[in-house]
């Protein structure tokens, strides 16, 4: 079983979706799968995640990232530093991530402090343990809050969060779910 899950929902962004693949194959440490969710039809991220009811492919490592195909990994050692701050098995592993225009999240007024606040963290800041994704899936994706409604639903329930004080990665472009442009 891989450390680490990496999801990547996709829709009609080729050339992002390649440098996020490529991100992933230049990582030091090796140990995770990639699960890809292809949404043709502009569906949108609560179809996308609802799909893992359905979907044969479930995502099996210790913990899971989202990083959809406008995310990609910037530290090489990205999986190596997950892993290492995930070692005590925590229930999150909070890290940074920029967001391009938006900046860097969590930004530091809400770094290390005890809830999740909205436009201030986003779905590539965190990984989740297995189980505690796998319950609580349907909350990621809401149509009226996004992914942080997962992170702010699982938040109060949580026993442990290790804070990973490292930029791991950024987002290619904000795009909010539309395709790229030829």
């Amino acid at each position: 079983m891989p450390f680490l899950s990496v999801v990547t929902r996709c829709y009609k962004r080729p050339n992002m979706l390649h440098r996020n693949v490529q991100s992933l194959k230049e990582q030091i440490d090796q140990d995770f799968e990639h699960i890809f969710l292809v949404d043709d039809d502009g569906h949108g991220v609560s179809w996308a995640n609802h799909q893992f009811y359905r979907h044969r492919d479930k995502p099996v490592g210790d913990y899971i990232l989202m990083l959809d195909d406008d995310d990609m990994l910037t530290d090489p050692e990205a999986v190596t530093k997950l892993k290492k701050a995930a070692a005590g098995k925590p229930d999150l592993v909070m890290f940074k991530f920029d967001f391009d225009s938006w900046g860097v999240l969590p930004s530091p007024g809400v770094w290390a402090h005890q809830w999740p606040k909205l436009t201030k963290v986003g779905t590539a800041c965190f990984i989740t343990r297995r189980d505690i994704w796998y319950d609580n899936i349907q909350h990621f994706g809401q149509p009226t809050a996004g992914d942080y409604h997962f992170l702010a639903t699982i938040w109060p329930d949580l026993n442990s969060i290790e804070w990973l004080d490292a930029v791991l990665g950024k987002v290619q472009r904000i795009s909010r779910g539309a395709p790229e442009r030829a």
